[in-house]
């Protein structure tokens, strides 16, 4: 994308005319572009598609700071390890993948004569940083699996490993070193066996099984837990467990109460202590993100960890909840009116949404995942459940009671009462909005919401003024969380 004084568009936009530069083959096209790889017509992300990974590169006039109306030109490269010429098959350029994203330009059309490497890392993909005050990096399509590698102290590796390390690269290290995938010597005296994951939590819960207790620590190199880094999964039988380094150990426990040490040493037999980490039943239940006041990752974001633990005889990923049901009637052989769920360290139910449908029927209902304030919906506290009949219910946590009520289109209205008359003189409305329901879009910061309400979503009879009139007088905007006021000085 570059910006130019005239441009002559395609006639035909969904047959574009592909021409021939003699090095490669391209399609020339018109659009406005904005920041972050959006424009118009979404011609790159249609180029690419939605199953391939790649990176834009968006240069701007040296020293703006990024600014939108210096942008000078963006540019989408295919994330590949292949040599790609230009359109004059003049230069060309190159990635290369590591824990960074090399970027590499040559002044041939051949890789060879190179000019410059350009390092683009995590934090700057995550936080969309501008580097050196004239580049900005955007990161699209689906990314990577990270890198698994189990550690086992017998030679065959049948037996329970010691610990799993998980790695975030730009390209999973078992899928480029296929002999890292079977058996083999890792260090003086461990061996290991290298996967790809996109799902930690369920490969240590596949690899330790239910009864042999582990903790998972996910290590973050930004204040907020956006994107684990690394990923530790120790082995909780309070033994001393050498490291593949040949130079360091650890020993975790958990105890009867639910709390956890990790220590690691300088030595391989557990001897000269390097750091302790406590944590705390509150930090495993709650799934806190923990920020480290001694950070050393130089992201200029922070960093920080959290906590998990599994093996305990039950299923202990942290998105298992245990489940509080509360009836209006005394056999509760009927439809609840609220279910509450609260992260645990064991827990034997099925996901939130399949046990909320098993008790809930057929019967509306409303699910509220609470995420913990200021986190955009990425730490969980606890999911509720309500009945959303029309009908006044109590509510079990605070003694208040609540209606839930189709509004306008299919967004819903949420009354909170202090007493059981229900009395719409003394009542707390609010209304969400369509996209907010069932679309997984984080509403006021803190939670999200998921319905299963087709049977009072029933379009009514109207006619069409009417509904033209009501879409005028209550448009979708208007049931968006109103946002927070921020005062910022010059």
């Amino acid at each position: 994308m570059t910006r130019e004084l005239s441009c002559t568009p395609q006639e035909d936009r969904w047959d574009p005319v592909c021409e021939d530069s003699g090095a490669v083959h391209y399609v020339k096209d018109c659009t406005h572009y904005y920041q972050s790889g959006w424009d118009d017509y979404d011609l790159i992300e249609d180029a690419f598609g939605s199953n391939t990974s790649y990176l834009i590169v968006e240069e701007y006039e040296m020293y703006s700071r990024c600014g939108s109306d210096s942008l000078i030109s963006a540019t989408a490269y295919v994330l590949d390890e292949v040599c790609h010429s230009n359109v004059a098959g003049t230069t060309s350029t190159k990635f290369s993948f590591d824990k960074s994203l090399f970027l590499t330009t040559y002044e041939d059309p051949d890789c060879v004569a190179e000019v410059n490497a350009t390092e683009i890392t995590h934090v700057m993909l995550n936080h969309q940083t501008c580097v050196d005050n004239a580049r900005r990096f955007y990161l699209r399509g689906p990314s990577s699996s990270m890198t698994a590698v189990a550690i086992f102290e017998d030679s065959s590796c049948f037996e329970t490993p010691v610990g799993i390390k998980i790695t975030r690269d730009f390209a999973c290290g078992a899928s480029r070193v296929p002999g890292k995938t079977v058996c083999g010597p890792d260090g003086g005296t461990l061996y290991s066996i290298s996967s790809c994951t996109n799902d930690y939590s369920v490969l240590a819960s596949t690899v330790f099984g239910n009864n042999t207790p582990y903790i998972i620590v996910e290590e973050f190199l930004e204040s907020s837990c956006w994107q684990a880094q690394t990923v530790s999964v120790y082995i909780a039988d309070g033994a001393c467990h050498s490291n593949t380094d040949d130079a360091t150990s650890f020993k975790a426990t958990l105890t009867t109460d639910g709390t956890a040490t990790i220590t690691t040493y300088i030595d391989t037999y557990c001897n000269n202590v390097q750091d302790t980490i406590d944590v705390s039943k509150r930090l495993f239940t709650s799934y806190t993100f923990v920020s480290d006041m001694y950070c050393t990752s130089g992201s200029g974001h922070g960093c920080g960890k959290r906590f998990s633990v599994g093996g305990l005889g039950g299923a202990g990923e942290p998105s298992l909840m245990k489940a509080v049901v509360l009836y209006d009637a005394k056999d509760c052989g009927s439809a609840p009116v609220e279910l509450t769920a609260h992260h645990v360290q064991s827990c034997l139910a099925s996901t939130t949404t399949e046990f909320a449908a098993s008790k809930f029927g057929s019967a509306p209902y409303l699910i509220v995942e609470n995420y913990a304030a200021d986190t955009n919906c990425q730490t969980q506290k606890s999911t509720v459940v309500y009945k959303a009949d029309g009908k006044c219910h109590p509510r079990a946590s605070d003694g208040t009671y609540f209606k839930i009520t189709p509004s306008f289109g299919t967004s819903l209205t949420i009354a909170t009462y202090p007493a059981s008359s229900c009395s719409d003189f003394d009542v707390e409305y609010v209304t969400v909005g369509t996209k907010f329901i069932n679309t997984g879009r984080c509403f006021g910061e803190n939670q999200r919401f998921y319905a299963n309400m087709s049977a009072l979503f029933a379009p009514p009879m109207v006619d069409v003024e009417s509904l033209t009139r009501e879409q005028i007088m209550f448009p979708e905007w208007l049931w968006e969380p109103t946002p927070r006021r921020v005062f910022q000085s010059d």
